[in-house]
């Protein structure tokens, strides 16, 4: 009988000790790491902090003993991942489909500018070489930004077209007729 009350004591005193919740602990691990994985360092800064935060919580939890806390910590760290790879997902597309459209635009602002270069008078031949220049750098640009889009490097692509189009348009002004919707519009 006494054993017996002995075998029933030691599950009491391991449920009082208890143990971390570890494998909660390596789920919200990894999903801080898929987050990343994402792109959340760029497009979920704050969620992936938040998720991060939250797994040093779980750390000072454990280490006060505090069980229960460290899992609230854990499941909590897990949550705000997944949160932020959702919003790094969601947000990378966005950004994807905005370059995307400006390479288009870009591409078709410098056709129009090859069109005013070829078709430029004795007048215009400083501003057409000017031009020519512009969409030299505008083709290269927008090569280099369609490579990094298919690296699936969304930031610089973007950072590769920042500026061209404002170039483009101050190159073709001299080029636009001065009663044209286009040349009496300012930004």
């Amino acid at each position: 009988m006494r054993r017996l009350a002995g075998l029933l004591v030691l599950p009491l005193a391991m449920i009082g000790c208890g143990e971390p919740p570890q494998r909660e602990y390596h789920q919200a691990q990894g999903a801080i790491e898929a987050a990343r994985a994402a792109g959340a360092e760029t497009y979920a800064a704050e969620e992936l902090a938040t998720a991060e935060q939250a797994l040093k919580n779980y750390d000072i939890a454990v280490a006060q003993r505090d069980y229960r806390q460290a899992l609230n910590h854990a499941l909590h760290a897990r949550e705000r991942a997944a949160a932020a790879a959702k919003q790094a997902a969601a947000d990378k597309a966005t950004r994807r489909g905005e370059i995307e459209r400006l390479i288009v635009v870009l591409a078709a602002e410098a056709e129009r500018g090859r069109m005013a270069a070829n078709g430029a008078t004795r007048a215009q031949e400083s501003a057409a070489r000017s031009l020519r220049q512009v969409i030299t750098d505008t083709d290269r640009a927008l090569q280099n930004a369609r490579a990094a889009l298919e690296r699936d490097e969304i930031k610089q692509a973007h950072e590769l077209l920042n500026g061209l189009e404002a170039r483009l348009a101050q190159a073709l002004a001299p080029f636009r007729p001065a009663d044209s919707p286009a040349a009496g519009r300012r930004r």
